[in-house]
């Protein structure tokens, strides 16, 4: 049983949690050189799948070799957006870089999932080729899902980085509260975990055991600690569509949200979920008056994958279509039947996927 107990490890002076701090961003960086998040949708047509932020230039950077790899040959490409993309800069910004890599790589074609409908038509009025399909339909609900006979102790629990532009403070006054983060403290930011880890001292921090190491949570074990839990909160102001807040419904979790840009409120409708204000007291009364609707978890899952069929639907059939335009008869919704991973992605050494895709290499595609 994991306690509330957060501790960095023996070492405590500013000195030694800076050494640390250097050398874990230090590992992060050569890990992530030759590491990306991708997947092959499919070998013939060629199909890729990945996502993409605001930050175009590192989008550029972390792929060129890998477009190069492919130059020669067509391909679609089909990216994901995982943050708020509703400024004209940015998909300005965008557009001019798919129109670039449109004249050295006219062999590949990119098509934008877009996570709300005004993003949708953002991208299209720059001619990008986009659908509405939410990344969080892409979310594996195999995964997360209500347990039965939970007890549910935790009157609200936040599945967030303890990032300072979450607004963790907003969650002060819930007294019984629980905390997930999926990245580790030690390479955020130390002044807002400390601040954190003072002032909601009381909460239970589900990645930090006995001895108050941080450990990475599976999905299995996200999904039993949303069970002992009554509502999620998202309360974030800006972000992408936020795979915390489908993995809360799925699990039966009603949700406490602040206003927000980026998409995650495309799952929500009145009755399984609650906008408030950014404070910590409406957060808390939003808290209660969730628990008070005592909402069937079952039903708060099953409008949630109601919700998700659409956009997946959507999906399958922007898959269909390119299959049919490369002339290969395939029926690519029995393959996501079968095929289906969480979020589509994995991470991959970039090097071993080029290695695939060159002239001779075996390309692996998990099934799709």
């Amino acid at each position: 049983m994991r306690t509330n107990n957060f501790s960095a490890g023996p070492l405590s002076s500013d000195d030694a949690d800076n050494a640390r701090r250097r050398r874990a961003e230090l590992l992060i960086k050569i890990y992530y050189q030759n590491i990306a998040e991708i997947a092959i949708i499919s070998a013939n047509p060629l199909i890729l799948y990945i996502p993409i932020d605001i930050d175009i230039s590192g989008f550029v950077q972390n792929y060129r070799r890998l477009f190069d790899s492919i130059k020669h040959r067509s391909a679609n490409v089909i990216c994901c957006t995982y943050w708020y993309f509703e400024k004209e800069k940015h998909v300005r910004q965008l557009a001019d870089t798919v129109r670039q890599y449109g004249t050295d790589h006219p062999n590949l074609k990119f098509t934008f999932l877009a996570n709300t409908p005004e993003q949708n038509e953002l991208f299209a009025a720059a001619c990008l080729d986009t659908i509405l399909c939410n990344h969080n339909a892409l979310v594996d609900e195999r995964l997360f899902f209500p347990i039965e006979y939970a007890v549910r102790t935790i009157d609200a629990v936040y599945d967030a980085r303890l990032a300072e532009w979450k607004r963790h403070r907003l969650a002060a006054q819930i007294e019984k509260l629980g905390l997930i983060y999926h990245r580790a403290p030690v390479l955020e930011d130390a002044a807002y975990v400390e601040q954190i880890k003072n002032e909601l001292a009381y909460a239970r921090f589900f990645n930090h055991d006995d001895s108050g190491v941080y450990v990475t949570l599976t999905p299995n074990e996200v999904n039993e600690a949303l069970n002992q839990c009554r509502v999620g909160l998202c309360l974030s102001e800006t972000e992408g569509a936020m795979f915390a807040s489908i993995q809360y419904l799925l699990a039966g979790l009603p949700v406490v949200t602040t206003l927000s840009r980026g998409g995650r409120d495309v799952f929500f409708d009145d009755e399984i979920a609650i906008t408030v204000e950014p404070t910590p007291d409406a957060v808390r009364e939003g808290v209660r008056e969730m628990i008070g609707r005592r909402l069937d978890a079952g039903y708060v899952r099953a409008k949630t994958l109601a919700r998700m069929r659409g956009h997946r639907e959507r999906f399958v059939e922007l898959v269909q279509t390119m299959f049919g335009e490369a002339g290969v008869e395939r029926d690519y919704a029995a393959d996501f039947q079968t095929s289906f991973t969480n979020k589509l992605l994995k991470r991959v050494n970039l090097n071993s996927i080029i290695g695939m895709l060159e002239p001779g290499g075996s390309i692996e595609t998990d099934g799709r």
